[in-house]
């Protein structure tokens, strides 16, 4: 049976967090597993994807078959509160990225567009983009 404390436990043993890149992804060789707590998030609301890496041949050795279970920082927004209380080795990582993104939410694609686009109290206006204008006839910027 999948609990939080098991992924919990999960995430501490074969898990990373990634503050950075913003994902969480938990590693393991049998798919099996991460399929079962795939479907329990799916249950809890929280959305997730599995890629699997075939087996590969170096000179030197054989790296197995891998599987990992990825969810985006909106996603672990969800999951790492109910992790927290279960969470040892990866706690102060979790703590983090949760004061991270609530300090700094994600931006959807149309407010992205209209940063340093506001009125400026400055001389300057909104800055360089409303001073340069295009010359119709030489295609020349002014």
């Amino acid at each position: 049976m999948i609990t939080w404390a098991y992924i919990a436990g999960f995430t501490d043993g074969e898990g990373t967090i990634d503050s950075r890149g913003g994902y969480m992804r938990l590693y393991q060789s049998k798919a099996d597993v991460l399929y079962r707590i795939q479907e329990f998030l799916t249950e809890h609301g929280i959305k997730s994807t599995i890629a699997t890496r075939k087996a590969r041949k170096t000179n030197f050795f054989v790296i197995s078959s891998e599987s990992h279970l990825q969810l985006n920082s909106i996603e672990m927004l969800k999951l790492l509160p109910r992790l927290l209380p279960f969470l040892i080795v990866k706690k102060t990582l979790a703590q983090d990225f949760i004061r991270y993104k609530r300090l700094f939410p994600p931006m959807d694609a149309r407010n992205a567009g209209k940063l340093g686009r506001q009125v400026s109290s400055s001389s300057y206006g909104m800055g360089l983009h409303d001073k340069i204008k295009r010359d119709v006839v030489t295609g020349r910027w002014t």
